[in-house]
């Protein structure tokens, strides 16, 4: 809490938090007389922030309460191929596919003028791919 001498106060409550499980399957053989590693594994995330504030002003004529509920899932998943295709080099092949889900909202309320607005929700969803590469080692 914080306070502004004379005018009045400002508070806020925040939390966040974020759950990670991350799963690895590795395979080395040798393909076509030369070295090879596969790496395939998941990632699952949820993160969330709960963020309330309360400001009192009232010499501004400023009473205000804010409430913020942030929500993100991700699920990826992902293959890397590595091939030694000579005694330095190395050929990658990799790929990425993450899905990924937004839940939000806010919400403010005018203690004043019995003003209540949701200036933001819903859901967002996107997908991303990573490119493919190739690298010396």
């Amino acid at each position: 809490m914080s306070t502004t001498p004379g005018a009045g106060t400002f508070e806020l409550e925040d939390d966040s938090r974020s759950t990670a499980l991350t799963g690895k399957y590795r395979i080395t053989r040798p393909l076509a007389g030369r070295e090879n590693r596969l790496l395939i594994g998941v990632d699952l995330l949820k993160e969330t922030v709960q963020s309330r504030s309360f400001s009192n002003f009232p010499v501004f004529l400023f009473v205000m309460r804010q409430e913020l509920n942030y929500e993100r899932k991700l699920t990826g998943v992902y293959a890397n191929e590595e091939l030694a295709i000579y005694p330095a080099w190395l050929l990658t092949l990799a790929g990425r596919m993450d899905w990924s889900e937004f839940t939000f909202s806010q919400e403010v309320d005018d203690l004043l003028s019995d003003f209540k607005a949701i200036l933001l929700q819903g859901t967002a969803p996107s997908v991303f791919s990573a490119p493919r590469s190739a690298s010396p080692i």
